[in-house]
């Protein structure tokens, strides 16, 4: 005698249980769980992605606008003493939120920001050692190339 193997199907014995009550019956029943249940698993994943690029939406902006102004002054810093000694250039920066500095030093920029963070540029000459106290938002700074070095204010 040869034995038949017993199907189980775990599932479908549960979904069968929950749908064969009120209007859920039949097969009908159990398709439309089954997409609700998809749905809500989809939607609470949709929910968790967008929460979390909501509260890092903050620092990333941040970030990048800090890397942004450093760029912008090592590159003015570049083009000043590209002119010659006696030079000066204006510019725009915009500086992040809890901007506390703008330092420079040998031939490094530093912004400090929100939280001792620090984005910082390499320029190709040297400037005057100066701290430039700073707060967040659009900013007119000057460079100026004196002596050899370049002087941001």
């Amino acid at each position: 005698m040869k034995r038949q193997a017993q199907k189980i199907n775990f599932g479908g014995q549960f979904m069968g249980r929950i749908c064969n009550f009120g209007f859920f019956s039949g097969r009908r029943g159990q398709v439309s769980i089954e997409y609700l249940g998809i749905t809500a698993f989809f939607l609470v994943a949709a929910a968790v992605f967008f929460s979390y690029s909501l509260l890092s939406f903050g620092d990333n902006k941040n970030i990048a606008l800090a890397d942004d102004s450093v760029s912008k002054i090592a590159n003015n810093a570049n083009f000043v003493s590209s002119l010659g000694n006696g030079s000066k250039v204006y510019f725009d920066v915009e500086l992040p939120d809890g901007t506390q500095s703008i330092a420079t030093s040998g031939k490094i920029v530093r912004v400090l920001y929100s939280g001792g963070r620090i984005s910082y540029a390499y320029s190709k000459t040297g400037f005057s050692e100066s701290s430039v106290q700073a707060s967040a938002g659009r900013r007119r700074l000057s460079a100026a190339f004196i002596d050899g070095n370049v002087v941001v204010q």
